[in-house]
Protein backbone atom coordinates (compact mmCIF):
# COMPACT_ATOMS: atom_id res chain seq x y z
CA UNK A 1 0.00 0.00 0.00
CA UNK A 2 1.58 3.15 -0.93
CA UNK A 3 1.88 5.88 1.56
CA UNK A 4 -0.85 8.55 0.37
CA UNK A 5 -3.38 5.47 0.24
CA UNK A 6 -2.08 4.61 4.19
CA UNK A 7 -2.71 8.22 5.11
CA UNK A 8 -5.90 8.17 3.57
CA UNK A 9 -6.78 5.20 5.14
CA UNK A 10 -5.90 6.34 9.13
CA UNK A 11 -7.38 9.51 8.36
CA UNK A 12 -10.89 8.40 7.49
CA UNK A 13 -10.79 5.57 10.29
CA UNK A 14 -9.90 8.34 12.91
CA UNK A 15 -12.73 10.27 11.47
CA UNK A 16 -14.66 7.45 11.91
CA UNK A 17 -13.61 6.57 15.42
CA UNK A 18 -14.31 10.43 16.35
CA UNK A 19 -18.01 9.87 15.24
CA UNK A 20 -18.20 6.44 16.76
CA UNK A 21 -16.94 8.53 20.20
CA UNK A 22 -19.28 11.15 19.78
CA UNK A 23 -22.06 8.68 19.21
CA UNK A 24 -21.47 6.47 22.22
CA UNK A 25 -22.69 9.49 24.57
CA UNK A 26 -25.84 8.49 24.74
CA UNK A 27 -24.26 5.04 26.97
CA UNK A 28 -23.56 7.47 29.86
CA UNK A 29 -26.54 9.39 29.49
CA UNK A 30 -29.51 8.03 28.68
CA UNK A 31 -30.64 11.43 26.91
CA UNK A 32 -28.15 14.04 26.51
CA UNK A 33 -29.06 17.00 24.86
CA UNK A 34 -28.61 17.98 21.65
CA UNK A 35 -26.36 20.75 21.97
CA UNK A 36 -24.01 18.27 23.77
CA UNK A 37 -24.07 16.63 20.80
CA UNK A 38 -23.35 19.04 18.66
CA UNK A 39 -20.70 20.94 20.24
CA UNK A 40 -18.67 17.11 20.45
CA UNK A 41 -19.59 17.30 16.74
CA UNK A 42 -17.57 20.14 16.12
CA UNK A 43 -14.98 19.96 18.16
CA UNK A 44 -14.38 16.32 16.62
CA UNK A 45 -14.83 17.76 13.31
CA UNK A 46 -12.36 20.33 13.15
CA UNK A 47 -9.08 18.63 12.97
CA UNK A 48 -10.42 17.04 9.66
CA UNK A 49 -11.09 20.48 8.33
CA UNK A 50 -7.29 21.45 9.29
CA UNK A 51 -6.52 18.35 7.21
CA UNK A 52 -7.02 20.54 4.04
CA UNK A 53 -8.79 17.89 2.09
CA UNK A 54 -10.00 18.48 -1.23
CA UNK A 55 -13.74 17.54 -0.45
CA UNK A 56 -14.57 18.95 3.19
CA UNK A 57 -18.47 17.68 2.93
CA UNK A 58 -16.60 13.60 3.07
CA UNK A 59 -15.20 14.57 5.69
CA UNK A 60 -17.87 15.89 7.42
CA UNK A 61 -19.98 12.71 6.63
CA UNK A 62 -17.57 10.36 7.82
CA UNK A 63 -17.59 11.81 11.49
CA UNK A 64 -21.16 12.48 11.38
CA UNK A 65 -22.25 9.42 9.99
CA UNK A 66 -21.69 7.02 12.85
CA UNK A 67 -23.36 9.14 15.18
CA UNK A 68 -26.64 9.77 12.92
CA UNK A 69 -26.53 5.78 12.32
CA UNK A 70 -26.35 5.15 16.34
CA UNK A 71 -28.75 8.40 17.58
CA UNK A 72 -31.43 7.38 14.56
CA UNK A 73 -33.09 5.15 17.21
CA UNK A 74 -33.97 7.39 19.64
CA UNK A 75 -33.95 10.47 17.63
CA UNK A 76 -36.00 9.05 14.42
CA UNK A 77 -35.17 10.82 10.79
CA UNK A 78 -34.31 14.05 12.93
CA UNK A 79 -30.79 12.50 13.47
CA UNK A 80 -29.83 13.11 10.09
CA UNK A 81 -29.58 17.40 11.32
CA UNK A 82 -26.68 16.34 12.97
CA UNK A 83 -24.49 16.17 9.88
CA UNK A 84 -24.92 19.91 9.62
CA UNK A 85 -23.36 20.29 13.14
CA UNK A 86 -19.94 18.20 11.48
CA UNK A 87 -19.89 20.28 8.27
CA UNK A 88 -19.83 23.71 10.35
CA UNK A 89 -16.50 21.86 11.69
CA UNK A 90 -15.11 20.64 9.09
CA UNK A 91 -15.72 24.04 6.88
CA UNK A 92 -14.21 26.08 10.45
CA UNK A 93 -11.20 24.06 10.27
CA UNK A 94 -10.70 24.98 6.54
CA UNK A 95 -11.28 28.40 7.15
CA UNK A 96 -8.34 28.62 10.19
CA UNK A 97 -6.13 27.34 8.02
CA UNK A 98 -7.12 29.39 5.04
CA UNK A 99 -6.74 32.30 7.67
CA UNK A 100 -3.66 31.31 9.37
CA UNK A 101 -1.89 30.93 5.84
CA UNK A 102 -3.14 34.62 4.42
CA UNK A 103 -1.93 36.16 7.69
CA UNK A 104 1.25 34.19 8.54
CA UNK A 105 2.55 34.11 4.58
CA UNK A 106 6.11 31.94 4.09
CA UNK A 107 9.32 34.12 3.54
CA UNK A 108 9.64 35.42 0.02
CA UNK A 109 13.06 34.60 -0.08
CA UNK A 110 14.82 31.41 -1.04
CA UNK A 111 18.00 31.07 1.71
CA UNK A 112 20.16 29.40 -1.20
CA UNK A 113 19.96 32.75 -3.23
CA UNK A 114 21.37 34.17 -0.61
CA UNK A 115 24.77 34.03 -0.95
CA UNK A 116 26.28 34.94 2.37
CA UNK A 117 24.51 38.41 1.88
CA UNK A 118 21.74 39.62 3.99
CA UNK A 119 18.33 39.39 3.71
CA UNK A 120 15.55 42.33 4.84
CA UNK A 121 12.15 41.76 6.58
CA UNK A 122 10.37 41.80 3.36
CA UNK A 123 12.48 39.12 1.68
CA UNK A 124 14.68 41.82 -0.17
CA UNK A 125 18.21 42.05 -0.01
CA UNK A 126 20.44 44.37 2.19
CA UNK A 127 22.63 46.91 0.65
CA UNK A 128 26.56 46.35 1.38
CA UNK A 129 26.17 49.88 3.31
CA UNK A 130 23.46 48.32 5.74
CA UNK A 131 20.89 50.99 4.80
CA UNK A 132 17.66 50.80 3.44
CA UNK A 133 17.04 51.57 -0.41
CA UNK A 134 16.19 54.75 -1.17
CA UNK A 135 12.37 55.87 -1.29
CA UNK A 136 11.58 58.51 -4.02
CA UNK A 137 8.50 60.78 -2.66
CA UNK A 138 8.95 59.71 1.19
CA UNK A 139 9.82 63.05 3.03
Amino acid sequence: MSEPTRNRTVQWCAAAMAGVLVGLVPLFDDSPPARVLAVLLVAASIPFGLLRQRQPWVWALIVAWPTVTLRFSQAGWHSIFLVVYSMVGVYLGDWIVQWWTEAHPPARHNPADNAGGEVAADGSRVAADGLPPEMPGRF
